[in-house]
């Protein structure tokens, strides 16, 4: 598994994902994508896997 910040190309690929499955609830780029990934590791809580501000979130 690789590890360290992504590359240009990688985080084109996941701006491109995240623009092509947007939604009204989404998140909207990997700006957007970072600062809830941050919230949640820096979270004084433990947030469990599937979780989104309280709720369960279906993955598919």
């Amino acid at each position: 598994m690789k590890t360290g910040p992504l590359n240009e190309s990688e985080l084109e690929w996941l701006d491109d994902i995240l623009t092509k499955y947007n939604t009204d609830h989404a998140i909207l780029d990997v700006a957007e994508l970072d600062g809830l990934l941050t919230a949640v590791l820096s979270s004084p809580q433990e947030i469990e896997p599937g979780t989104v501000a309280g709720c369960r979130v279906g993955w598919g």
